[in-house]
């Protein structure tokens, strides 16, 4: 939500005001899916500051007065002073000076409060900080007896013991040690929970965005989806389509894995829903033409050197029937017929950035039969480690056990990969994002 959020802003800095909203409408969507009053507040403050400067003022008021009950019936004081001063503005627009004056006097009414809060608060906080001075001081003057005490004590024991002394000695500077380094520990389980807190609340949205199951079975039932991200978000994804002529299907391998490569996937997501279900746009070669207009255009892309050269590998196909449309940006898509295998390979060319000539996307167009096999997948699952050399699984591998396991069920070979994927990998770390897309024809 926060990243949509900002980027409606950025859209709004460049005067785009409808892709400011959609994105602020989507945002407002998920925020109110998972009951988050903050940014649902957020997100209607800013779509009533859009609609403000466009002179659309009604609008603008219907969703000032919804945050600014919203905020008084939860007593939200600095949503109610961000409202009301709103509300001033609009009703003054409109020349209805009565409700601007109602408007202005709970602004100020508020605004006395918080200040009056604040100063309570900075009083609270001067008598909390005094006591704390009072206590170091006691603490200071206590250790500094003790340390004292301590010196009399290492000069008799020399004394009696010098021995006992250099292993008290050892002993204290040991403990020092431990208790700075548990010190040290305590932050970084503190800084690594609160990291993680947030990157599972990434993981929720993601999920929230991604095909549900229910959703993919029911535009393409024959299939099955082996998603496996390496960390607790993913840079792959899939996505599935489905209009009145042809089921839509792909897998992408955004850029990177973990939070990078999620902020890619969500992009990505957006630009197919954007081309192929609001645009219309049903060529598959000319979706990721656009597809990567848009990443080299948003991300300012312009092979300087240095600079990032994030983007996405896709396959992507068109169903409709017997028949099938395929395009692909370096990843292949595999069609297994009878035992035999054929490989449609994409163009050797990302969308995004790269520093070879910008050419068209190509379309393939095939006839199928009834019980093909149709594979697509990110590089995941063959580049994985493992076995007993520690070596790469490799793509020829990886389609021999395509090939061997094709005249399964979907669900079989669901479980095939798996368990040879795990076999495979035994206690070798997870290299990559993993996606295979499996459909029977």
């Amino acid at each position: 939500m926060f990243y949509l959020q900002r980027l409606s802003v950025s859209y709004k800095n460049l005067n785009k005001i409808d892709s400011a909203l959609f994105y602020l409408d989507w945002s407002l969507n998920i925020a109110r899916g998972f009951g988050d009053y903050g940014a649902i507040q957020a997100s209607k403050f800013t779509m009533a500051s859009i609609f403000l400067s466009q002179g659309r003022y009604d609008e603008a008021l219907v969703l000032g007065n919804e945050i600014l009950k919203s905020a008084q019936e939860k007593k939200a004081l600095s949503r109610i002073r961000d409202a009301s001063i709103l509300l001033y503005k609009l009703y003054k627009m409109n020349k209805d000076y009565a409700l601007s004056l109602e408007m202005l006097e709970i602004y100020n009414d508020v605004k006395e409060t918080l200040s009056k809060q604040y100063t309570a608060q900075k009083a609270q906080a001067a008598e909390f900080r005094s006591k704390i001075e009072a206590k170091e001081i006691k603490i200071q003057e206590k250790e500094l007896q003790n340390y004292y005490t301590r010196i009399i004590a290492i000069i008799v024991s020399i004394v009696l013991i010098l021995v006992a002394v250099l292993i008290y000695r050892n002993y204290r500077i040991k403990s020092k040690a431990n208790f700075e380094l548990a010190e040290i520990n305590a932050i970084l389980d503190e800084k690594n929970h609160d990291i993680m807190s947030n990157i599972e609340y990434a993981k929720k949205i993601q999920e929230a965005i991604l095909p549900s199951k229910e959703t993919i079975l029911h535009i393409i039932p024959d299939s099955f989806n082996l998603y496996l991200p390496k960390d607790v978000v993913s840079g792959d994804f899939y996505w599935v389509h489905k209009d009145k002529s042809a089921s839509y299907f792909a897998a992408v391998d955004c850029t990177g894995h973990g939070v990078s490569g999620a902020f890619m996937s969500i992009i990505g997501l957006t630009l197919l829903d954007e081309l192929i279900v609001k645009q219309g746009i049903k060529e598959l070669d000319k979706v990721l033409y656009e597809m990567r207009e848009y990443i080299i255009k948003s991300l300012h892309q312009t092979g300087e050197a240095g600079e990032a050269r994030d983007g996405m590998d896709i396959a992507i196909c068109k169903l409709s029937g017997k028949k099938i449309e395929f395009a692909g940006a370096h990843n292949p898509l595999l069609i297994i017929r009878k035992k035999e295998i054929k490989e449609i390979k994409g163009d050797q060319q990302p969308i995004g950035f790269y520093t070879g000539d910008k050419a068209p996307f190509t379309k393939h167009e095939f006839d199928l039969e009834k019980g093909d096999m149709i594979y697509m997948f990110s590089d995941g699952y063959q580049d994985q480690f493992g076995g007993p050399k520690g070596k790469k699984y490799m793509a020829g591998k990886f389609k021999k056990l395509l090939l061997r396991i094709s005249d399964q069920t979907c669900a079989e070979q669901f479980n095939a990969l798996s368990e040879e994927l795990q076999s495979w990998k035994g206690d070798y770390e997870q290299v990559d994002d993993i996606c295979v897309l499996g459909v029977r024809v």
